[in-house]
């Protein structure tokens, strides 16, 4: 608590201007302490607060009017509380606190508890943003207990609802290297008032290493008619793998872990859910955590053309689906920073069409707002990016859509603006333009950017529309780059092997075990054309190679052992470099 008063001291949220520069402090330290390549790998991005207070207004404007002063929201990847600080700014700058009285601050206080939340996956994120949200409503405390409502969860796997011999209880597995614990709750259970605090209070009894009486306190918190033989047996073999767990010295605090997983999928009739979701190809993710989120998924929201990357998906395209799926109310709005390639690549097809999970329910894109020559406001990354605006309301995408292009204006440092804390400060530094995107072509999903504001552009591009003879295809992926692509470095004395060295790489995340060269078998080596190397009607000279270890004609990489006796050296500098 001594911390927190000290943040304070940083905070203007004595005042009416709510800056809440102490939320600031906690995202510096973060950044400090873990390196770039480490958040990159995991597509995170800090968001400016005059962006996150840009897209909040935006969001709101885009509700019907009985919402727009009683809105619901919710920041479902809210990093160290960017996204929901602003949230709270909304909320108080409809007060003067000065004029309010000790009733009327905690009226203020609960409404703020029960509109805005956030969720993230990142236990260092939860604290911290837990405690940005504390100091954000410090004023309104006077001596009570609340739940801050910023909870551990994973946004692209929220737990399901099933029913267990005809009674709905919602079912989550949490994965630990020492096995899986499969917790399952009764719905009723995990809505009921309290929830969260018996399931803290439970943290302790899992120290007397007693199953027995661990199930007992669960059992007896739950309405008998919401239970049955089935839904108690598999409560009983959840609370003898946390014990388990807690006797072979791996308690991670488990309970609390798992109820606030629980807590996450009961959030429902949210309008508002926006942010900066992790912008993380589906490549990239560890393969057991790919596979449990694609056999979770609706399979429309892959393209199905192999041709081009039918399962090239990225994870702010699959939170964004999930999310909307499970919380948005039916007058809501989807309000998310993602990549400017969703809009076009043939990758996102599936994606384009936004069907909710089991349902013929769709949302549609409302409006854009394009940050591509914005500056670079992450700084650290020069991906394009446009805030992507979702509604329930149909739209005909073949008639076009509105976009509001933001240029920054030349000779202003972007770190400059990131010092602001909201949009009026910075928007004297933008150049704003109207544009519109349309589905041009009727075969296809993806959008054409047109940057005037004249619709009947429209129908003249389509009239240029033709059939191109060649049929476009997505690169092949070489994760991580660092290991397979090679270059040739000079003459080997042994047959059939030659020296080289890893491919220079400017956005490298991991380090190779071979920085000085190596010396490899040529059988599984093969040139790589990249798109710097096409010209017009030619091939430019280039040097690219990588490992393919694959035989002509099969589909499936060699195995280990096969490699081992035909190419002993490639095995060897795969080996060296698994962890």
């Amino acid at each position: 608590m001594e911390i927190i008063k000290e943040l304070d001291l940083y905070s203007t949220s004595a005042t009416n201007d709510y800056e809440f520069l102490a939320s600031d402090i906690f995202k510096d330290l973060y950044m400090e302490i873990m390196p770039n390549e480490v958040r990159h790998s995991l597509g995170e991005y800090f968001t400016p607060t005059w962006l996150a207070d840009q897209v909040v207004k935006n969001a709101i404007k885009k509700l019907p009017k009985e919402k727009k002063n009683k809105w619901i929201a919710i920041d479902s990847t809210c990093g160290s509380g960017v996204f929901v600080i602003t949230l709270i700014k909304e909320i108080l700058s409809e007060y003067n606190l000065h004029d309010l009285t000790i009733q009327d601050k905690q009226y203020l206080l609960h409404e703020i508890l029960d509109r805005v939340h956030g969720i993230d996956i990142n236990p260092v994120f939860v604290l911290t943003a837990r405690v940005s949200y504390l100091l954000a409503i410090l004023p309104l405390i006077e001596d009570q207990k609340f739940e801050i409502p910023i909870y551990l969860g994973d946004s692209a796997d929220i737990p399901k609802e099933e029913k267990i011999d005809n009674i709905p209880c919602y079912i989550y597995t949490i994965k630990t290297v020492k096995g899986d614990i499969d917790v399952v709750f009764p719905t009723s259970y995990v809505k009921s008032k309290g929830f969260f605090e018996k399931m803290y209070l439970l943290q302790s009894t899992i120290k007397a290493e007693d199953s027995k009486l661990l199930y007992n306190q669960i059992i007896g918190a739950i309405n008998p008619e919401h239970i049955n033989v089935k839904i108690k047996s598999l409560i009983k073999q959840m609370c003898e793998k946390i014990v388990e767990l807690h006797e072979n010295e791996w308690d991670g605090i488990w309970i609390r872990i798992a109820s606030n997983f629980m807590l996450i999928a009961r959030i429902s009739e949210t309008d508002i859910i926006c942010g900066n979701p992790p912008w993380v190809k589906w490549e990239y993710l560890p393969t057991n955590y790919a596979n449990k989120l694609k056999n979770n998924i609706d399979k429309r929201l892959f393209s199905g053309q192999s041709y081009i990357g039918a399962i090239a998906l990225n994870l702010c395209a699959l939170i964004a689906n999930t999310t909307s799926s499970a919380w948005l109310s039916e007058k809501g709005v989807l309000a998310f920073l993602m990549p400017e390639t969703i809009l076009t690549q043939d990758s996102f097809e599936g994606f384009r069409n936004f069907y909710l999970e089991d349902s013929n329910t769709r949302l549609y894109l409302k409006e854009l707002d394009d940050w591509t020559e914005a500056g670079n406001p992450f700084v650290v990354t020069t991906e394009k990016f446009m805030t992507y605006f979702y509604t329930f309301k149909e739209i005909n995408y073949s008639e076009g859509l509105p976009v509001n292009y933001y240029k920054k204006q030349r000779r202003q440092s972007i770190a400059r603006i990131n010092k602001f804390h909201t949009f009026d400060s910075v928007e004297k530094y933008f150049e704003v333009s109207k544009g519109i995107v349309a589905q041009i072509d009727d075969n296809r999903t993806g959008f054409t950017k047109i940057r005037s504001s004249d619709y009947s552009d429209i129908s003249k591009l389509k009239s240029i529309i033709g059939q191109n003879d060649y049929k476009a295809r997505s690169g092949v992926e070489f994760t991580p780059a660092e290991v397979y692509f090679i270059t040739p470095w000079k003459k080997s004395t042994n047959k059939g092997c030659y020296k080289f060295k890893v491919s220079d790489n400017t956005h490298s995340v991991y380090k190779s075990s071979f920085l000085e060269g190596f010396e490899i078998e040529t059988k599984y080596v093969r040139p790589v054309i990249k798109g710097p190397s096409i010209g017009s009607f030619e091939i430019l000279e280039y040097d690219n190679y990588c490992i393919f270890p694959y035989e002509f004609g099969n589909r499936e990489a060699i195995e280990l052992e096969n490699l081992i006796n035909t190419a002993p050296l490639i095995a060897q500098y795969f080996l060296e470099q698994k962890n």
